[in-house]
C-alpha cells in the first residue's frame, strides 16, 4: 500500500482533475447526473450479489457464503476492540413497577467510555430467563422513548429480563453537551450520529463500529447475570434499533433470536431515496463497501441462518418495502437451505416509519415463541402500560455520562486507535508519478 500525506494527495488529485481522457473516453458537453450513476452501478453490483445468493443449495456452500459475508463485514468495521469478561458496571437506583422492577445502571463499553442503561427485571424470577438486549432507534430521549418503554414492560411482564441503552449521541449520550444551555450543540437524533460519524469515515473507520461494541458489551453483562440463561439471548429494536439489532444479531452468535425492525430493505432502493425521502446524514447505517462487497441487508439476514429471526416492516416507511421484500425472499431461501425455513418470518403493518403497536406485537409473539417455548397459543395481544416521563429513567445525576462520569469522548478515543495503527512507508511525489496508478492503492496520512 502507497502512504502520502495529504498534501500530497490533494496535488495529486487535482493533477488527476487536468490530465487527457483514456483512450476511449469522449468529453461531454452536458454534466452527468452523478445520482443516477452511482444507482446504476449499485444496481449492477446487487445483480451479480443476488445470483450468488440464489446459486446457494447446500449447507457447505451457505456456511461458505457465511465465512466470506462475515470476513468482508469485520474488515468494513475496521476490526472490533477486544475485552477480556463483563464490562465494569454501577447500580445507580431503581424504579418499583407491579410485577416488574428497573434498575438503573451505567457499564463501562470501553475503558472510561460511559453507557447508560436500564435494566427491566420480572419480580419473579424462578429459574434463569430468557435475556434481550434492545438498542433503540432516533429518540432524543433514547431509552425513554414512550414506545420502547411499553415493548419493555410488557416483555418484562411476560417473563423476560431486558437491558435497555442509550445509544450514543442520544439520551444521556450526548457528545455535544452545552451544560450552560443544558443541550446538545446539536440535535439528539440523527445529528449527532452525523458529527461523529462523518470524522470517523476519515480516519478509516465507521460509528457502526462502536455502535456495534455497545451491543456486545450489553450481552456480556447479560450473559453474566444470575437470573439469565445465556442460551437464550435475543435482541430486538426498530429504525437505528433495527440497525443495530441487525448488525449485532449477524456478528454475535450469542443472539438466539432476533427481532429486526424498521430497517430492512435492499441498499440500492435505500440509496434511491436518501436524498429525496430520507436525507438525513445516520453514518453508521451507510458502510462503505456493503454493496460492492456483496452483503447488503440480504447478506446481514443470510448470516442469521439458520437462528429465529423475524423482520418487521411497515408498509409506508422511508426504508423502501420493496426492498425488504426482495431481501426476505433472498434470505428465506438461504433459510430454507440450511433446514430453518420456519425460523424467517416477515410482518408488515399498515402503518408508517416507528415501533407500532402492531410490530411491537409481533416482536412478543416471535419470543415468547422462540425463547420461551410457547409452541401454542404464545400470548401475542400488548398488555396496555403507561410509560414513565423521560426524566423518571435518568441514570445520571447530572443527566449526562460526560458530566457525571467523565465519559471519555468517542472522538478522541477513535483518534488514540488511528495514532496507535501500523504506519506504512511513505513515498514521495515524484516517485508517485512515475508508478502504474491504474493498480497502486493510496493511503493518506493521518489528518
Amino acid at each position: 500500500m502507497i502512504h502520502l500525506s495529504r498534501r500530497e494527495f490533494i496535488s495529486v488529485s487535482i493533477a488527476a482533475t487536468t490530465t487527457s481522457f483514456l483512450p476511449g473516453d469522449q468529453p461531454k458537453s452536458a454534466i452527468r447526473d452523478v445520482h443516477q450513476e452511482i444507482l446504476d452501478i449499485a444496481a449492477g453490483l446487487e445483480k451479480q450479489r443476488r445470483a450468488r445468493f440464489a446459486a446457494v443449495k447446500t449447507k457447505a456452500e451457505l456456511e461458505a457464503l457465511q465465512a466470506d459475508l462475515r470476513t468482508k463485514f469485520l474488515a468494513r468495521l475496521d476490526s472490533m476492540p477486544k475485552a477480556d469478561g463483563p464490562p465494569k458496571l454501577r447500580r445507580l437506583g431503581k424504579i418499583d413497577g407491579d410485577d416488574y422492577e428497573i434498575e438503573k445502571l451505567v457499564f463501562e463499553s470501553m475503558p472510561g467510555y460511559f453507557v447508560s442503561a436500564v435494566l427491566y427485571l420480572p419480580k419473579k424470577r424462578e429459574g434463569k430467563l430468557p435475556g434481550i438486549i434492545s438498542p433503540c432507534g432516533h429518540a432524543s430521549v433514547g431509552k425513554a422513548s414512550n414506545s420502547y418503554q411499553i415493548l419493555h414492560i410488557n416483555l418484562a411482564k411476560r417473563g423476560f429480563i431486558v437491558l435497555s441503552y442509550d445509544p450514543v449521541g442520544q439520551g444521556e449520550r450526548s457528545q455535544f453537551w452545552d451544560a450552560v444551555q443544558k443541550k446538545s450543540r446539536f440535535n439528539l437524533t440523527c445529528g449527532e450520529h452525523a458529527m461523529l460519524g462523518n470524522p470517523l469515515y476519515l480516519l478509516g473507520t465507521n460509528l457502526a463500529r462502536y455502535r456495534i461494541w455497545d451491543g456486545i458489551r450489553a450481552l456480556d453483562i447479560l450473559e453474566a447475570h444470575p437470573d439469565v440463561d445465556a442460551k437464550r439471548l435475543g435482541c430486538v429494536g426498530a429504525s437505528g434499533g433495527g440497525t443495530l439489532t441487525a448488525y449485532t444479531a449477524a456478528l454475535d452468535p450469542r443472539v438466539h433470536t432476533a427481532v429486526i425492525a424498521c430497517y430492512i430493505t435492499s441498499l440500492p432502493r435505500r440509496m434511491g431515496n436518501r436524498i429525496e425521502r430520507d436525507p438525513d446524514s445516520d453514518p453508521e447505517q451507510d458502510i462503505f463497501g456493503f454493496v460492492s462487497d456483496g452483503i447488503d441487508h440480504a447478506g446481514l439476514l443470510a448470516l442469521r441462518a439458520p437462528k429465529p429471526t423475524q423482520v418487521n416492516t411497515a408498509r409506508d416507511d422511508f426504508f423502501p418495502i420493496e426492498g425488504a421484500r426482495e431481501s426476505y425472499a433472498e434470505a428465506k431461501h438461504l433459510f430454507e437451505v440450511a433446514g430453518a425455513g420456519d425460523a424467517i418470518v416477515r410482518t408488515e403493518a399498515p402503518e408508517r416509519h416507528g415501533l407500532s403497536k402492531a410490530l411491537r406485537e409481533g416482536a412478543y409473539t416471535w419470543f415468547e415463541l422462540w425463547l420461551n417455548g410457547r409452541k401454542e397459543n404464545p400470548r401475542t395481544e400488548e398488555i396496555t402500560v403507561t410509560p414513565r416521563p423521560a426524566k423518571d429513567l435518568q441514570v445520571c445525576p447530572e443527566g449526562q455520562v460526560q458530566l457525571s462520569f467523565q465519559s471519555r469522548p468517542l472522538l478522541k478515543i477513535a483518534v488514540e486507535e488511528f495514532r496507535k495503527r501500523e504506519k506504512t512507508p511513505k513515498v514521495r511525489l515524484k516517485d508517485l508519478l512515475q508508478l502504474d496508478v491504474s493498480t497502486a492503492r493510496y493511503e493518506i496520512e493521518e489528518i
